[in-house]
């Protein structure tokens, strides 16, 4: 029985043992690879570490501090991280490699920091294209200078109040139109029909009025 007792605890601390190690050895590869992939000086050796690296951290190190803008594409692409993208996306002085990164932000808050603080309006656009959140959306509308970008914005909302907002608002007379177009909220289209300033668009309101009812 003592023989059994003995058996069973030794096989159980050796596969603790040898999963501790492989675990710290994982661990310890992620760093290793990151101070080659920082300090090694030849470029194909770096590349070669950067390719084994999984370690978010150590991709952003890489992706914000390597001097050769092929080896920083390896990182960034590598990188799913939201906020080293975010971080990227935002500092990054290759437009290209900040497109990179923007294509793979899915978290709304940093693909609305983008839409909004990104001077690149080709950048702008990718963020735009991939935001849902309609408070996001509506405020885009309401902020963004390129009429072409308040344009897909304001395609892309469908929140009754945000629409109604733009269409009071909005300078636009084709943006306002677009807006008008989406609505089905009685109580807006009321509020254009009574108040809008181009007949044509209060027309517009006025025969989508009695249509459709929240």
């Amino acid at each position: 029985m003592k023989k059994i007792l003995y058996l069973i605890f030794s096989t159980s601390f050796l596969f603790l043992f040898l999963t501790t190690k492989a675990q710290n050895s994982i661990i310890t590869d992620q760093i290793e690879l990151g101070i080659i992939a920082s300090n090694e000086k030849d470029p194909k050796l770096r590349k070669i570490a950067i390719e084994k690296i999984t370690d978010q951290i150590e991709l952003g190190i890489i992706a914000s501090n390597e001097e050769d803008p092929k080896l920083r594409k390896i990182a960034i692409e590598k990188i799913i991280d939201q906020i080293e993208l975010g971080i990227i996306a935002s500092n990054e002085e290759d437009p290209k490699l900040r497109k990179i990164a923007i294509e793979k932000i899915t978290d709304r808050i940093e693909l609305g920091n983008i839409a909004s603080n990104e001077e690149d309006p080709k950048l702008r656009k990718i963020a735009i294209k991939k935001i849902t959140d309609q408070m996001e959306l509506g405020n885009i509308a309401s902020n963004e200078e390129d009429p072409k970008l308040r344009k897909i914005a304001i395609e892309k909302i469908t929140d009754q109040m945000e629409l109604g907002n733009i269409a009071s608002n909005e300078e636009n007379r084709k943006l306002r139109k677009i807006a008008i177009e989406k609505i089905t909220d009685q109580m807006e289209l009321a509020n254009i029909a009574n108040n809008e300033e181009d007949p044509k668009l209060r027309k517009i309101a006025i025969k989508k009025m009695g249509k459709s009812k929240n």
